[in-house]
């Protein structure tokens, strides 16, 4: 009788670690996933890039222009198609288009204003292509081009 009773405790046992193993073991190391569909980000299909700032908010090169994601609402910057995005140290946004490429910055009502730096480039280096890769290295913003002959 005694041996029975030994047995329903070991059972107890090994059903309650088993479960908590279980519980736990989904928490620990495991990510958690949140996809989000184009009807809750209201932009197109395709998101090219991906950086984050400092205070966490989330940008995404979108075939729409910019998306930002602060964990909660969305928030669209119309743009040609963003292929890339860089955000160096003091929170400037920069960006590479199709055919431009330049930063945003808020306005006096935080809203995200384009500005190019397209007219930077010496003229007869103006025809680029889409800029796939944007980089900042220490202080300097560097977009990697194809040149269009």
């Amino acid at each position: 009788m005694k041996a029975m009773r030994i047995t329903k405790k070991n059972r107890l046992v090994l059903l309650l670690l088993i479960t908590g193993a279980t519980v736990f073991g989904r928490e620990a190391g495991m990510p958690i996933i949140r996809n989000y569909t184009i009807e809750e980000y209201r932009a197109a299909q395709q998101n090219w890039a991906i950086a984050q700032d400092r205070s966490g908010i989330m940008y995404f090169g979108n075939s729409n222009g910019l998306l930002e994601f602060d964990g909660v609402s969305w928030r669209l910057t119309r743009l040609p198609i963003v292929r890339s995005l860089a955000i160096d140290t003091t929170g400037r946004i920069y960006v590479g288009l199709e055919n431009d490429l330049g930063y945003l910055e808020p306005d006096t009502k935080g809203i995200l204003q384009y500005h190019s730096l397209k007219a930077k480039i010496p003229e007869k280096y103006r025809q680029i292509s889409a800029i796939n890769s944007t980089l900042i290295l220490g202080k300097v913003f560097v977009s990697v081009v194809r040149i269009r002959s």
